[in-house]
């Protein structure tokens, strides 16, 4: 039932549907012409991803009712007593980090082929003003790499996915791990791209939501008319996918009598400007109910479950449309909002009591220094500082960068993940090794390495 009390109205009324406007595929072919035409890409970015309080008001009250739930359980260590209390823990953990927002500013190089991501260090929002956030500017080399580009997360695919995605992470005594592991790694956290920066799932990582958006198969949607937003005309284009769960948004006993006429969608719209490449302007994630055909009156007040509004598109000096800013938001009941609350029978009798969204999560970018179709100075092999340890995940094995010729040390996947997961123990290992041989003299290199 709530899901229909969440149904939102279009921000606009299309246009009536025109002969001339293009079709789905031909603006779906625009994004690819302009896509494509950017053979090199560089650019730099700033990712800003956060929960609202509204979120974290209603976060709030589930754990009151999951405490409350609790306190009513027998105190006999049952295996649901158990999974209750974990089931806070766990509720507890996601709500405190998530309510630090996480920015992420990145470097990025493609050459359609080959990429690189260079991520600053965590604290570089502090250090660093919103107006004078740019990054260093010079190839990945292993001088570079514990220097200037010290306390950075380096990301390289040279192209090769027999060679895998070389990785380097700031270390403390060390300068930085090394890591070589299969490019298409689900859940690397960095592993973000920025818009237009990639359309290959086997890349791994994150795609931006405006590529997630163009995977999408053309034929399924239809042009529905045409909108002005910005003084700039777009094509409003939909999809539509039936929701075969009534009982996502139907009580149980509405179900049983009301199940066989209802009908739900889920629905994408997005609003396409052909004259800059056939880039989005607004894409809406929506969803509508319909009784016999006949569409279920909505609150004034709702609005999609989420909005993603592009506010810059800059034509580039090299050729082709980049969207520079926007704002990605998604929406959920106003935590402040009492009732009283909607119900079928009254939707069917046109009854319709507002019912208030608000943001609950927001993820906003801005890219700047963009530039396109300029040859890349970037070697993307990324060869770790002569003497560093690394694990290479393509052989499971523990290597030294400038001895790969000897026979490597097969590990057991036991320490592997050890090794993975933060190498810690190779951080003790390599303090006690530069005490001890400063102790016999010997100085530290320039990026901790021991000659």
């Amino acid at each position: 039932m709530i899901a229909v009390l969440m149904l939102v109205a279009l921000g606009m009324p299309p246009e009536p549907v025109a002969d001339d406007l293009p079709s789905p595929t031909e603006l779906f072919k625009l994004y690819r012409k302009n896509f494509d035409g950017m053979h090199t890409l560089k650019l730099q970015w700033k990712r800003d991803h956060k929960y609202t309080e509204a979120w974290s008001q209603i976060q709030a009250k589930t754990l009151e009712s999951l405490a409350s739930e609790i306190a009513r359980l027998p105190a006999d260590g049952s295996d649901d007593s158990h999974a209750k209390r974990q089931e806070m823990v766990r509720q507890r953990q996601m709500m405190a980090v998530n309510l630090v927002t996480k920015t992420l500013f990145q470097t990025y190089l493609t050459d359609r082929t080959r990429f690189m991501m260079r991520n600053a260090p965590p604290n570089w929002a502090v250090t660093h003003t919103d107006d004078d956030w740019l990054m260093p500017d010079v190839p990945v080399t292993p001088e570079t790499m514990t220097s200037r580009y010290a306390g950075y997360t380096l990301l390289s695919y040279s192209g090769d996915p027999a060679r895998g995605l070389r990785s380097w992470t700031p270390q403390a005594y060390t300068g930085g791990a090394g890591q070589i592991q299969a490019v298409n790694v689900p859940g690397l956290t960095n592993h973000l791209f920025p818009p237009l920066g990639a359309d290959r799932k086997e890349w791994g990582g994150t795609l931006h939501a405006i590529d997630q958006f163009f995977q999408d198969d053309s034929k399924t949607y239809r042009t529905i008319g045409r909108a002005t937003i910005d003084g700039h005309e777009t094509v409003i284009v939909e999809s539509r996918t039936e929701n075969m769960s009534l009982r996502s948004f139907l009580t149980e006993a509405d179900a049983k009598v009301n199940g066989p006429h209802v009908s739900q969608f889920e629905v994408v719209r997005a609003y396409l400007d052909p004259k800059r490449g056939g880039l989005p302007v607004k894409i809406e994630w929506d969803g509508e109910s319909f009784y016999d055909g006949k569409p279920l009156p909505r609150p004034k007040s709702s609005r999609p479950q989420r909005v993603l509004e592009v506010s810059e598109i800059l034509e580039l000096k090299g050729g082709g449309f980049y969207p520079a800013r926007g704002v990605d938001r998604t929406y959920g009941p106003d935590p402040n909002w009492t009732g009283p609350a909607n119900t079928f029978p009254g939707l069917l009798a046109g009854k319709v009591l507002e019912f208030p969204t608000v943001p609950y999560e927001e993820t906003s970018w801005k890219a700047a220094s963009v530039v396109a179709n300029e040859p890349l100075t970037e070697s993307f092999a990324m060869k770790f500082p002569d003497g560093t340890y690394y694990y290479n995940g393509m052989t499971n094995t523990n290597e030294q960068s400038g001895w790969e010729d000897r026979s490597p040390i097969r590990l057991p996947w036991a320490l592997s993940g050890v090794i993975v997961a933060g190498w810690l123990v190779y951080g003790l290992v390599a303090l006690a090794r530069t005490l001890h041989r400063r102790s016999r003299g010997h100085r530290l290199e320039p990026g901790g390495t021991i000659p």
